[in-house]
């Protein structure tokens, strides 16, 4: 099976023949340095939208620290997507999206809205309250409705109508647990050797002016991604679930998560996948059917970003984590945690905070300074 095309080639036809994620990834690598599986992930988010009503969509959530490329590789993969479907937003006004979502001009249906550098201080209830609504998985007639006011103090309300993925990037993690259950949590590759990719990658370009993207393949991928959108299909059956061990239960939106995943990868390759037509209740709905290679796409795109997503806490934070004893008589401080590791004791200070608020360590305070375990 082969991924390349030809100029001309028309997406239906191509796609009969095609995988078409080879060429996405490739898109994505000339856009975009690295974070494949991240990516992977953004891409079975858009195309959850496609899947039937009964299906949540994925939301992602990303976190990681300032130029890590978290918003960069959410932007990367959106230019894959026609303007049609992508609203790329320069920040997260609840006020400004009352009136964007209440205009007649502006339709969320169908669209994957990405919204940079979200802050959320404490418990901010008027922007928190948005989120909950944009990711009710309620159908239309019963989701809720957002009230707040405009500068004159007047009410807004705002019903959210369709069927839509929000994207979202941030320094830090959700505060609220219950909205955090809402999303897929992912982090951006941090480590030394991306950076050095990465830097690589700036001086070819910008230095050497160096050509990575390919425009004809840019522009055939979005035409690949409107056709796979438009695509109707009512459901997906994964007759491999029984076999699947997902090891996390405590989380009990998670797995469903990993199953939409599955279904958006099948849905991606619909023109390969055997369509069967489902009798109950007195309807019939056509679904596809998964192969084991769309559940390794799944597990693969898990594997990189479970553990973020099940502690809730960045991958940073996580990394801290193994320099942390395990018993109380062995606690270090964030001068102890900073001699380690060589980051600032500031930096560790707030990396800890995050590991207190997913229960993964305990503190107490000994001369003025808290110790963590």
């Amino acid at each position: 099976m082969t991924s390349s095309f030809t100029l001309g080639d028309k997406p239906n036809i191509w796609l009969t023949k095609n995988d078409p994620i080879p060429l996405m990834l490739s898109v994505a690598e000339s856009l975009h340095v690295g974070d494949e599986e991240l990516i992977m992930a953004h891409l079975a988010s858009a195309h959850s939208i496609g899947l039937g009503p009964k299906v949540d969509p994925i939301h992602l959530y990303t976190t990681g620290r300032s130029g890590s490329g978290k918003g960069h590789c959410a932007s990367a993969t959106l230019r894959m997507f026609p303007e049609a479907v992508a609203i790329p937003l320069a920040s997260f006004s609840p006020k400004a999206f009352h009136y964007a979502a209440n205009s007649k001009d502006t339709k969320l249906d169908g669209r994957v809205i990405h919204i940079p550098e979200v802050t959320i201080v404490g418990q901010d209830e008027d922007k928190l309250g948005l989120i909950r609504i944009l990711t009710d998985s309620s159908s239309e007639s019963k989701r809720g409705e957002h009230w707040t006011v405009n500068d004159k103090r007047e009410p807004l309300k705002l019903k959210v109508q369709g069927r839509f993925v929000i994207w979202m990037n941030s320094v830090t993690p959700l505060p609220d647990e219950e909205v955090k259950n809402r999303f897929l949590i992912g982090n951006p590759n941090e480590t030394d050797s991306q950076d050095l990719q990465v830097q690589q990658r700036q001086t070819n370009k910008l230095a050497l002016l160096g050509q990575f993207e390919n425009e004809g393949e840019l522009k055939f991928c979005r035409e690949v991604n409107q056709y796979i959108l438009s695509e109707v299909i009512d459901d997906v059956i994964i007759p491999q679930a029984r076999h699947i061990h997902f090891p996390h239960t405590k989380n009990r939106r998670l797995y469903p998560m990993f199953l939409t995943t599955v279904k958006a990868v099948t849905k991606m390759r619909f023109s390969q996948r055997e369509e069967v037509a489902v009798v109950g209740n007195g309807k019939t709905i056509n679904a596809l059917l998964a192969t084991p290679d769309d559940v390794t796409v799944a597990i693969w795109i898990f594997n990189r970003i479970l553990s973020v997503t099940v502690s809730q806490a960045s991958q940073q934070a996580l990394d801290l984590l193994k320099h942390i004893p395990d018993e109380s008589g062995n606690a270090v401080s964030k001068n102890g945690l900073a001699d380690l590791t060589g980051y600032s004791a500031d930096w560790c200070y707030r990396k800890c905070k995050e590991l207190l608020g997913a229960n993964l360590v305990r503190s107490d305070t000994r001369d003025r300074q808290l110790y963590y375990w």
